[in-house]
């Protein structure tokens, strides 16, 4: 689970992440061993609401299924 960096150019951020949650995941595979057989991965962003004081979450959900 990644919670985005609210800076742009932190390699967290949300469009660094989104462009390059393949390679994240790839990248975990060798980690999960036999454990896992498919990988996710959850990146949560936190969004001021522009006409009253609550927050939006947004939430993207990535998968990398085995091979």
């Amino acid at each position: 689970m990644v919670f985005y960096a609210q800076d742009d150019n932190s390699s967290l951020s949300a469009d660094k992440v989104r462009t390059s949650q393949q390679d994240l995941l790839w990248s975990s595979m060798p980690n999960a061993g036999s454990v896992m057989d498919d990988l996710f991965l959850i990146g949560v962003e936190f969004r001021p609401c522009d006409d009253s004081v609550n927050t939006k979450v947004h939430l993207d959900a990535f998968i990398k299924k085995a091979q």
